[in-house]
């Protein structure tokens, strides 16, 4: 009871969502022992302590129990998505915006769960009284702007029915910031409040990450040790290699990392770095795909230059270009650059200026939904490529815009079938 107390408190149980993420497991894994903490404090207080269990007995257990609460709440979830009767959301959007949330639902294969509706289609709940039938309203700015003669969408919020913006709906299904359709007004007031905790944590990150990277450095000093002989052994030229790079607020920084290319990839000049680029030597696109060659940016963290958890900071002469051709490119610098970071972890490396908007907006939803959950999560994705390692390193950031192309082509589909 405690532990799903404190998990609502923290809004663990996603309105938006169907079923839980499988990071939340982790969530639940912090949960148990704080609640049950709390419980064993209370109840030793008030009915003496041979009345719960001990804190060893909670230590024990807390994995377990963590399996089982996550376990029951995701296949109750599955199981109910399954059985219960369609969701019924009420899309009231212009016709753009309607289509953009129905591909949403449809890249996490829930729109076959979901009944989507009109506003008219409200208005008729409303009339035969069955208005709880209703899950979910999501409105635009554009479609309502003006109180209508029915009050709708107030006698909706009156009857409990959430009510959400479709930009909001869209960053938590897709994760990442579209920048077709983003304002300050609405990013600044979806951002995750920075509450004392978190700037705490924040403040501590500063001070820590230095001496941590120190620390990681001594006990992976054998593994760079085996990748610095793998490159010298195999191909000629240097170890490491220092590259100019744009830091925090736009600063230039020297960046190292194992070398990974022949020595002379760059006569024509900075360039990106394509799919099957044969510039990058065996042993480099091993690193590339273990993630191994960001090693030697430990050092970048110890002179506080980067963080573990970041944007990637791009070269200037790139970051110039970009700055041209994407809007917003430049607020990725408000934040210290990372080793690894959000966009790193989903979409890969980017090759393209079309990529690289698609990086900016994962990385704009970082710095709006900064937290140490967030940071936990891109640790565990990060060492889950360290340790099985990923495909090409261009690879992840193209199925992005096929799963786009082909909810596209659905959507169309989607919107005859529910009589748009």
């Amino acid at each position: 009871l405690f532990s799903f107390l404190f998990l609502k408190a923290l809004g663990y149980f996603d309105t938006i969502r169907f079923f839980p993420r499988k990071s939340d497991l982790f969530l639940v894994l912090l949960a148990i022992p704080l609640g049950g903490g709390l419980q064993h404090l209370l109840m030793s207080r008030l009915l003496g302590p041979d009345t719960c269990c001990s804190i060893e007995s909670l230590i024990v257990w807390t994995p377990i129990l963590t399996l089982v609460v996550f376990g029951a709440h995701y296949f109750i979830s599955i199981f109910l998505l399954k059985t219960r009767r369609k969701r019924k959301i009420v899309l009231d959007l212009l016709p753009p915006e309607r289509a953009m949330v129905i591909g949403d639902f449809a890249s996490l294969g829930i729109d076959k769960h979901c009944e989507f509706l009109t506003r008219h289609d409200l208005k008729k709940h409303f009339l035969r009284a069955a208005e709880r039938e209703i899950d979910l309203i999501v409105i635009s700015r554009s479609a309502v702007n003006e109180f209508d003669a029915d009050a709708m969408h107030l006698r909706a919020h009156l009857a409990g029915i959430p009510i959400v913006d479709h930009r909001a709906i869209s960053t938590s299904l897709t994760a990442r910031i579209r920048l077709i359709d983003t304002d300050l007004w609405t990013y600044v007031l979806a951002a995750t409040p920075q509450t004392p905790v978190r700037r705490a944590f924040s403040f501590c990150k500063v001070i820590f990450e230095p001496v941590l990277a120190i620390i990681l450095a001594i006990l992976l000093s054998p593994l760079m040790l085996l990748a610095a002989a793998a490159i010298k052994l195999t191909s000629k030229g240097p170890i490491v290699y220092c590259q100019v790079r744009t830091g925090y607020l736009g600063k230039p920084f020297t960046l190292i990392k194992f070398r990974s290319m022949v020595t002379d990839s760059e006569t024509d000049g900075p360039q990106w770095s394509a799919e099957g680029d044969s510039r990058i030597t065996p042993v480099g696109r091993f690193l590339r795909r273990t993630r191994l060659d960001e090693l030697p940016q430990l050092w970048n963290v110890v002179r506080g230059e980067m963080s573990f958890f970041g944007p990637r900071p791009e070269r200037p002469e790139i970051y110039k270009k970009l700055e041209k051709d994407i809007p917003l490119f430049s607020l990725r610098t408000i934040v210290r650059p990372g080793i690894t970071g959000w966009a790193q972890v989903c979409a890969g490396y980017a090759a393209s200026v079309e990529e690289s908007r698609t990086k900016l907006e994962y990385d704009l939803f970082y710095i709006q939904h900064m937290s140490p959950r967030l940071d936990l999560i891109i640790l565990l994705k990060t060492l889950k490529v360290a340790l099985v390692g990923s495909s090409d390193p261009h690879s992840k950031i193209r199925p992005t815009t096929t799963r786009a192309t082909k909810n596209a082509q659905s959507v169309p589909k989607l919107l005859e079938a529910t009589g748009s």
